[in-house]
């Protein structure tokens, strides 16, 4: 938030030493204040309130996000208990699926024929996730899928990405 607010270059370049020193010089901080990036976080933030309200689920806040990352869309169904984000990474899609599985709910927890090569512990949040590889005859690159469940909501987030990324991804996930 102070960040954001600041307006002199030299206090932003200032800010961005001081994180770079804090958690490395892999990181990527985004702080223009163009038109563009004000309404793509916007649009994202009325997803992700749509999602809490509409299916009373919590949602993944995305901490790490690799360049080209951005929000595409959203959509919600209140009677049959899911949403699905989708988010631009270059030229692919990476999609967010968030699904009730109680008894009230309509939704079903996807089965996947893939091989599970890694288990992520997000932090602070006791959630053990499976990462999974998923390949495609068809496909000249591997697709990875994140999933879990937690109390009676499935999240699943699956796309093409390097895998180092991906688990850089999921790891850096918060609710």
């Amino acid at each position: 938030i102070f960040a954001a607010s600041m307006t002199s270059q030299a206090n932003r370049s200032y800010f961005l030493d001081s994180v770079r020193y804090g958690v490395g010089d892999d990181t990527s901080i985004s702080i223009e204040n163009d038109e563009g990036n004000e309404k793509a976080q916007k649009d994202e933030q009325v997803a992700l309130d749509n999602i809490e309200k509409g299916i009373s689920a919590k949602v993944p806040q995305f901490m790490y996000r690799p360049d080209g990352f951005e929000f595409k869309d959203c959509y919600v169904s209140t009677s049959a208990g899911y949403a699905v984000m989708e988010y631009y990474y270059g030229e692919n899609i990476i999609m967010v699926y968030i699904g009730r599985y109680d008894q009230e709910a309509k939704s079903s927890v996807y089965i996947l024929d893939g091989k599970v090569i890694d288990k992520v512990n997000l932090e602070n949040e006791n959630i053990t996730v499976n990462i999974e590889k998923v390949k495609d005859d068809a496909d000249t690159n591997e697709n990875y899928v994140a999933c879990w469940k937690d109390e009676s909501i499935f999240y699943q987030i699956t796309g093409k990405m390097q895998k180092e990324e991906f688990i850089k991804f999921i790891k850096n996930i918060v609710f």
